[in-house]
């Protein structure tokens, strides 16, 4: 018996010391955690797996950085955040957080059931940028563009643009967008360089959205995501789609009906089609919408081409689905319908469902990256960028990690084993991303100088507000005059918006009344503009004897601003300045010419004093307006 005993406390013993792994305790509970400090708790979660720490504590909340971090309530007032190492297992720090934070802002953007808010100045959030994503929960449906929310969260906010919320809490409607005087997507009064002491409103005059939608959103119940954004195949990156209003024939987009689903295949810039093979494939599809309809019947004609000739065209019926804005997802599929025999391969690869990611893929199938933008990111956030890449072109992934973090995504489809996918079948663009974004995350932070370019260092632009009106930007400096302020230069310059008009402007002009616009926002120059059925647009000075309508001016409906743009000659867009003063380029940036993106940011330089002139139409930025790519596209 007494032998028996010995061993039963032996073994009592043996298991005492498993269960606290060496630490000769077990799992603390939360309770407990209530009263020690952070270094201790660490300690006392040294050698726990994340499934252990679950099973006696429960699951968090969303996990932040995909799989690297968890947040616990603790107590009222306090949260308990776990930090992982890469293995997604082992706790690497422990940190308390506020139980929630919250703060207030304005929609100036939607996607399905997501959107982007900028935060209102005074909040604590400001600190790491402007704009923050959110979810809008069951109020997807109703939420508008300018309507005003509190959002509450807690757990770490991931510093990308717009940032990222560790777990967003709720989202409450403050104020509907419609139940108040809109000043235009930035209406804070700022001081604009060029004019000492003149408040000036840092919007276009013409900044608020026609009072009706266009038909054919009307009639699809749909987001502007669908005109605005490149849809991707799911499981195959390389087919994209747009979709755009058809014009009638007094060529307003606003008025149509007709939807046209132009799908490509994804192919080599210019540079690469002139030593390459390549096979081109077109498709389009056109659909007459109507009223509460969203599933149709049509043709999609298709055409293969090679060096400019066409090898083979197909038509076939399909049918098409578009998205609702109940949707919350934005998908748009296309499938061949019922019996109509063998198709040709080439043809059947279109089918599928097709996905927006543009806050998804940071650019990474759209440009060639830069140093700049990417440096201040962590190396768990460079490593999931990377790896988007393959995850949208279907591959598996061993590493639960990344397997859990990519099947999260909507457009994901894990179609291919990791032994059967090769590098060669990315394009030059995505290996060069993936070449960059593996640099850097095998180098330390400070060697990447990755501290100095942190969100939180930078005061936000003066000029920010200009930023986010429109894609298409303008940007004029002569750097041989920029100033070395560290990691960036400081360098007088100009920034221009198109010239717009309203809705209501377009219909005075269609019934033969002339309106006044601005074209010139510093000194608030504006213009007569008059329309002609069979000439077009003309412009000139008040007063002024105006000369005969020129043949090349034609007007445009922007889906992403609601307001009309004039362009000329080759497609390029009328533009006014509305900025001039200090401009700041980030050490890093870069520029490029060119007739796309893609071309253009292939033949990125080194924006440097030793650049001269450096004019743009496509900018981004750090999310504070300091600039990391300046891209002229264009003849």
């Amino acid at each position: 018996m007494e032998k028996r005993m010995k061993r039963w406390l032996i073994l009592v013993s043996v298991m005492a010391l498993l269960s606290g792994c060496g630490s000769g305790k077990g799992i603390l509970s939360l309770e407990e955690a209530q009263s020690m400090a952070e270094e201790e708790i660490k300690e006392r979660l040294s050698g726990f797996t994340r499934e252990e720490i679950q099973a006696a504590w429960g699951e968090g909340t969303d996990p932040f950085f995909g799989a690297y971090g968890e947040v616990f309530p603790l107590d009222e007032e306090r949260t308990l955040i776990l930090y992982y190492e890469s293995d997604g297992q082992t706790v690497r720090d422990v940190a308390f957080g506020e139980n929630s934070w919250s703060f207030v802002g304005t929609i100036r953007e939607i996607h399905g059931t997501g959107a982007v808010v900028e935060v209102d100045e005074g909040f604590s959030i400001r600190s790491s940028g402007d704009r923050v994503s959110v979810s809008l929960e069951e109020d997807a449906a109703r939420a508008r563009v300018g309507d005003r929310v509190r959002v509450t969260y807690c757990g770490a906010v991931m510093e990308t643009y717009p940032l990222q919320l560790g777990h967003q809490k709720s989202i409450e409607l403050i104020e509907k967008a419609a139940d108040r005087e809109l000043p235009g997507e930035n209406g804070d009064s700022q001081t604009v360089a060029g004019s000492p002491g003149e408040e000036t409103t840092g919007v276009q005059e013409s900044v608020r959205e026609p009072e009706e939608e266009p038909v054919i959103m009307k009639n699809l119940n749909a987001e502007k995501t669908l005109f605005t954004e490149t849809f991707y195949k799911a499981g195959d990156v390389n087919y994209r789609m747009r979709a755009y209003a058809e014009p009638g024939e007094d060529g307003d987009s606003f008025r149509a009906n007709v939807l046209r689903l132009s799908y490509i295949e994804s192919r080599p810039s210019f540079m690469e089609m002139e030593d390459e093979d390549t096979l081109e494939l077109n498709a389009d599809a056109a659909i007459e919408t109507v009223a509460g309809q969203n599933v149709y019947e049509t043709e999609l004609m298709v055409y293969a081409y090679k060096k400019g000739e066409i090898i083979f065209e197909s038509v076939c019926e399909v049918t098409v689905a578009l998205p609702q804005k109940e949707d919350g997802n934005c998908m748009v599929s296309i499938f061949q319908r019922k019996n109509q025999g063998e198709l040709p391969e080439e043809v059947r690869a279109i089918f599928g469902e097709y996905y927006p990611m543009q806050q998804e893929d940071h650019g990474l199938f759209e440009r060639y990256l830069c140093r700049a933008e990417l440096c201040a990111r962590p190396a768990e956030e460079l490593r999931f960028m990377r790896n988007t890449i393959y995850a949208a072109h279907g591959r598996k992934f061993k590493d639960p990690v990344l397997a859990e973090y990519m099947e999260k995504k909507p457009w994901y489809r894990g179609n291919r084993e990791a032994e059967s996918f090769s590098d060669e079948e990315l394009t030059k663009m995505e290996k060069e991303n993936i070449r960059l974004l593996q640099k850097l995350e095998s180098e330390p932070c400070d060697e990447r100088n990755g501290a100095a370019y942190r969100l939180e260092n930078f005061e936000p632009a003066p000029y920010l507000p200009f930023l986010s009106q429109n894609l298409q930007t303008g940007l004029s400096v002569n750097m041989e005059e920029a100033e070395d302020r560290g990691v960036y230069y400081r360098v007088q310059g100009t920034l221009f918006l198109p010239v717009t008009f309203t809705r209501r402007q377009w219909e005075e002009m269609r019934n033969g009344k002339a309106t006044e616009i601005c074209t010139n926002e510093l000194t608030g120059e504006k213009q007569i503009l008059e329309y002609d059925r069979e000439k077009g647009y003309r412009m000139y000075m008040k007063g002024a004897i105006p000369d005969d309508f020129p043949t090349d001016i034609r007007s445009y409906y922007n889906d992403s601003t609601g307001l009309y743009e004039l362009y000329q000659a080759s497609d390029d867009t009328i533009m006014k300045p509305v900025y001039e003063g200090d401009l700041f380029i980030l050490k890093g940036a870069v520029y490029g010419g060119m007739v796309n993106l893609s071309s253009a940011s292939e033949l990125q330089e080194e924006i440097t004093p030793q650049t001269q002139e450096v004019s743009g139409n496509c900018l981004y930025h750090n999310g504070k307006g300091y600039f990391t790519a300046v891209y002229y596209l264009g003849d």
